[in-house]
């Protein structure tokens, strides 16, 4: 009997056809698109918790233009969202980044001389000389860059105090600062070369004369500092140093002397502060101070601050795995897979990426509230405020606000330092380590943890 062959009835698999990058855009070829919707039908789905949504408010976007004013932003909102809320004010109040930046300006210069003048005895190829020049532009402690560090900022409102918007607006030069730093840097450098020709006993001089010039070309460009000001109208005026202590600092989270700077660094030593010289914007101002820890008490912390209500301010590496036009900081949104490295071939771990110079702290931003699942102590996206105004080229929510969804992984990788109250410290042994300031290490002037933010 002929048997009958049976033929597989099997319906025949689509292989998945995948493309390999060859030319063109790696950015938009390592993006996926199906992580970045993913991605977001996620974050939908979390419970939130939003101080702004706490507090019933709505915030305006800031926006620092075209220039590096994002630490000076991220501060002054913490202090708009406060004032706000204890005065009552209308929403749109806000302070001055316009007054910092003229004074930031004015110390740098100062600071830069001064030290011209310290190291002049030596050859201008040694190391202070190279670092001291070679920087003077750069956000690695340039004495012109807009970029700055807490203890500058604390430098600057100890010394000037605040402004509201209204008295100091924005003006040409604030918005895009470029010509105004060229300026500086050729004036700096010019009179550089006149102190060091000079006899020490003359510095001081030249420097005096100089410095008035440059008062001058900086109330021209950025406007002139008001003497009095006043929180509103019919309020009492003050000058803008007891106007900060009586209206802005007497607030809840508010003062400067409860503030501390917290690192992530883990090839450094945990529950140890470090510092850098040099780092600063006055030359007897308050020297930069970290006090570096764990990720956990990091986190454990801002988590702690933001469930009292204060906006926690940050730096971290804004520039890795940001993908704007969703407002998303996500490394799993990008897929090297297909490309010719993938991540392990790219990017170390942040043990190894910050002292091998792949990353660095170079954006300020603020800590707002975050994105969960079950439990509050464990955020599954984290809500920053930037100063980079509201419009995106395209957005997945409905308004956006100039806020960004940071993925608890970037957190990990990515932030590198907060600056937070220090009754927000919950642990009693790192309470007690936080107020031994006998044993500072000193880091070398040209780490990259000594970049302005």
């Amino acid at each position: 009997m002929k048997t009958k062959k049976i033929k597989p009835n099997h319906k025949s698999k689509k292989r998945k056809t995948i493309k390999k990058w060859k030319n063109g855009n790696i950015n938009s070829f390592v993006l996926s698109e199906s992580k970045v919707k993913k991605t977001v039908n996620i974050i939908k789905k979390l419970k939130k918790y939003d101080i702004k949504d706490e507090l019933k408010i709505h915030l305006p976007a800031s926006n620092q233009h075209y220039s590096g004013r994002c630490w000076l932003f991220a501060y002054l909102n913490i202090l708009r969202l406060s004032v706000i809320v204890h005065y009552k004010l209308h929403e749109t109040y806000s302070f001055s980044t316009s007054y910092l930046l003229f004074w930031d300006k004015y110390e740098k210069c100062k600071y830069f001389l001064e030290r011209v003048s310290d190291y002049s005895n030596v050859s201008l190829d040694d190391i202070n000389n190279h670092l001291l020049f070679r920087s003077i532009m750069s956000d690695s402690g340039g004495s012109v860059s807009d970029g700055g560090t807490w203890n500058m900022l604390y430098n600057l409102i100890q010394k000037y105090g605040i402004v509201p918007y209204k008295d100091m607006k924005e003006s040409f030069h604030t918005v895009s600062t470029d010509q105004l730093n060229n300026i500086l840097f050729n004036v700096l450098t010019t009179t550089s070369k006149e102190i060091r020709s000079s006899p020490k006993k003359e510095h001081e001089k030249i420097i005096q004369k100089q410095m008035k010039k440059i008062y001058e070309f900086l109330k021209k460009a950025l406007g002139t500092p008001p003497k009095k000001v006043q929180l509103i109208k019919g309020k009492p005026k003050y000058s803008p140093k007891i106007f900060f202590e009586k209206c802005i600092s007497i607030l809840p989270g508010n003062k400067l002397n409860n503030k501390i700077v917290l690192l992530h660094v883990p090839h450094l030593k945990v529950n140890q502060y470090y510092t850098i010289s040099d780092l600063n914007n006055m030359k007897h101002g308050e020297k930069v101070l970290y006090f570096n820890t764990s990720l956990s008490t990091l986190k454990k912390t801002i988590i702690n601050q933001l469930l009292r209500k204060f906006p926690v301010w940050f730096g971290s590496d804004v520039n890795l795995f940001h993908y704007e036009q969703e407002s998303l900081l996500n490394n799993s949104v990008y897929n090297y897979h297909e490309f010719e490295f993938n991540k392990k071939n790219m990017f170390l771990k942040k043990e190894n990426a910050i002292p091998y110079y792949q990353t660095n702290v170079n954006h300020a931003m603020l800590f707002h509230g975050f994105y969960f699942k079950d439990s509050k102590q464990k955020p599954s996206y984290w809500i920053v405020e930037n100063s980079h105004g509201s419009k995106l080229d395209e957005t997945s929510y409905d308004e956006n606000y100039g806020y960004i969804k940071m993925s608890d992984s970037w957190f990990n990788k990515h932030v590198i330092m907060a600056i937070v109250n220090k009754d927000s410290i919950l642990n009693k042994d790192i309470h007690e380590k936080i107020k031994n300031k006998e044993n500072i290490i000193e880091l070398p002037k040209w780490c990259n943890l000594g970049e302005l933010l």
